[in-house]
C-alpha cells in the first residue's frame, strides 16, 4: 500500500472516531458495508468508482484479513 493510500486510511478512520464514534480501527467505507447502510455503501463506492469497483466490501474484506492476521500472531 502505498504513503498516500496508507495516509487516506488513517483519515477516514479519524473520522469514524471522532465524528461518528467508530472503532479506530475501521474505516468509513469498512463501517458502512459492515453496517448495510446502502445509501453510504453508493456514496462512498461512487467516489473510489475510478480507482476500484466495490471499495467499501473491499475495504471491509481488507479489514477482516488484517484482523485475523493479529489473531494468528498473537503469542496467547
Amino acid at each position: 500500500m502505498s504513503l498516500i493510500s496508507r495516509v487516506l486510511a488513517v483519515g477516514s478512520q479519524l473520522v469514524n472516531v471522532v465524528l461518528f464514534r467508530g472503532h479506530q480501527n475501521e474505516s468509513l467505507s469498512s463501517r458502512a458495508y459492515r453496517q448495510n447502510h446502502a445509501a453510504a455503501v453508493r456514496f462512498i463506492d461512487r467516489i473510489f468508482a475510478p480507482f476500484e469497483k466495490e471499495h467499501c466490501r473491499i475495504s471491509h474484506e481488507n479489514d477482516r484479513a488484517w484482523a485475523r492476521e493479529l489473531i494468528k500472531d498473537d503469542p496467547k
